[in-house]
């Protein structure tokens, strides 16, 4: 939940749902109210008292939403960097499951220029998360971030009613790299995309799979949900891989509790597939 909600019921609800489940629940601070350490104090004590909830059964999001509409000095990674020490220093006495957090530098534009060339953005966000937790003594820290999309971004397609724009996204380290071009030229987004150097080195999954079948002509083009879909996938998997990375190289992973690892990648296919009720 947010504690910007449309209100007492919407809280009450919550409230009671988490009661119900027993499985506690999540908060979501914005960046105005995290970014001051009065407010948040103010604005955690009126979210547990909300929900009724103990902070150790509350997994506390701070989000610092779309880094690209902040005003120019709030936006600096050492600001960002400063703002969200203060607020893990203010959040460590409440003892939560979880902080995480949150942040997207995905522009609401993402035209490509004139001659073609994918468009690069640097992940402050994810930068930001590193340098924190590189910091001896450092509070775990979990990340998250809005994948390839802007928070604030509705994606109009091709505008005028028109076919939605080819894009291919991939995230590459720390930065993020967007192709964009006419709808008919799809194919030839996913060469340059497996072109770009550093792609080859993307973790396999479904979505980078399919993204090679499309450039390699044995699969299907799919269309604009598709293109979301593989590129989402593609953000998450090689996102975890980079993570999960860092935090080992820290001596940090062991401090989690993580799911068993699959022998496979995960196949999107199998959503579609019927369900074997001998399972």
């Amino acid at each position: 939940m947010s504690i910007r909600t449309p209100g007492a019921a919407y809280l009450e609800a919550v409230a009671k749902v988490a009661k119900q489940a027993g499985r506690g629940a999540a908060l979501r601070i914005s960046h105005a109210d995290y970014s001051d350490s009065d407010v948040l104090n103010r604005e955690l004590t009126a979210g547990l008292e909300n929900l009724s909830l103990m902070p150790e059964h509350v997994d506390l999001f701070l989000d610092a939403e779309s880094i690209v509409f902040m005003p120019v000095e709030s936006a600096t990674e050492d600001q960002l960097l400063a703002e969200l020490s203060e607020a893990i220093r203010v959040c460590e006495r409440y003892r939560f499951r979880s902080v995480i957090f949150i942040g997207s530098s995905v522009p609401e534009n993402l035209r490509g220029p004139a001659d073609g060339k994918p468009l690069t953005f640097s992940r402050t966000e994810l930068r930001v998360w590193k340098q924190y937790m590189s910091r001896s003594g450092a509070s775990l820290l979990l990340f998250g971030d809005t994948g390839v999309w802007n928070p604030r971004q509705p994606d109009t397609g091709g505008g005028g009613g028109g076919p939605p724009p080819a894009r291919v996204r991939i995230p590459l380290e720390e930065q993020q790299v967007f192709f964009r071009g006419e709808s008919t030229g799809y194919r030839g987004l996913c060469k340059k995309a497996l072109e770009y150097p550093g792609a080859r080195d993307i973790p396999r999954c479904w979505g980078l799979d399919s993204i090679r079948r499309a450039e390699s002509g044995s699969g299907g083009a799919d269309n604009a949900t598709g293109w979301v879909a593989r590129d989402t996938n593609v953000h998450i998997e090689a996102t975890v891989r980079q993570v999960e990375q860092f935090l080992e190289r820290h001596n940090r992973l062991s401090e989690l509790i993580l799911a068993p690892v699959r022998s496979e990648p995960w196949q999107q296919e199998t959503w579609t597939e019927p369900l074997d009720q001998n399972r």
